[in-house]
């Protein structure tokens, strides 16, 4: 009869694995996944306790070879990235969000028509700082506080809305005076519009990485 792991057994895996040097949850649950499935046939075949399966089987690699194997998940998730980001950046344009992104543009020109084009950038500094937190705070609440290797490729894609954001916006009062308020609203709008495709392309894959491990 084939021997199945229960749940503190295989939590037991997941612990040993991370010992060897893995650091990401995504990838810690592909590799106990694999160990686990190990583990069950040596107890199947040779008729031997848990511990003794588990000795066994992590004998078979040398203690580098986890680590290993997150540094090639990690070169293999850098190849998909940029086709992962072309693919959300391309489905974000759907008929709503470009209605939104009209809608968006019009306000930041009504205001730049007010000279009041400075109060987006006091909107998109506010906006920066409280979807951050809302991110966080999903983040806890979908997958708990263990890092991703699936995450980091997103993490520069906020990062760099943000840094590239800040600056022209903190300066388009100083922007708006020497060009014209079409010009600085369809910046502003660009800028803002960064922000929100970040934080979108973080929910949808909050939701795969939850689906898939959590």
């Amino acid at each position: 009869m084939k021997v199945v792991l229960n749940k503190s057994e295989v939590n037991q895996i997941s612990k040993f694995i991370k010992g060897r040097g893995v650091s990401y949850a995504d990838v810690n649950a592909e590799m106990t996944d694999h160990i686990s499935l190990e583990v069950e046939e040596v107890m199947t075949s040779n008729k031997v306790s848990f511990s003794e399966a588990v000795e066994k089987v992590f004998l078979r690699y040398d203690r580098f070879y986890f680590m290993k194997i997150e540094e090639q998940q990690v070169k293999n998730l850098e190849k998909q990235s940029w086709v992962s980001f072309k693919n959300g950046l391309i489905g974000f344009f759907s008929f709503p969000k470009i209605l939104f992104t009209f809608c968006l543009f019009f306000c930041c020109y009504r205001l730049a028509k007010l000279d009041l084009i400075e109060y987006v950038g006091y909107l998109y500094i506010i906006s920066s700082i409280v979807l951050a937190g809302l991110l966080f705070y999903f983040k806890i609440k979908l997958l708990g506080r263990g890092r991703y290797l699936r995450l980091t490729k997103y993490h520069w894609v906020f990062i760099v809305a943000v840094n590239f954001g800040m600056q022209p916006m903190l300066r388009m009062e100083s922007f708006n005076e020497h060009s014209s308020p079409i010009v600085s609203s369809s910046l502003s709008a660009i800028v803002l519009m960064l922000l929100f495709i970040a934080v979108e392309l973080y929910m949808k894959e909050f939701k795969k990485i939850k689906k898939q491990y959590a």
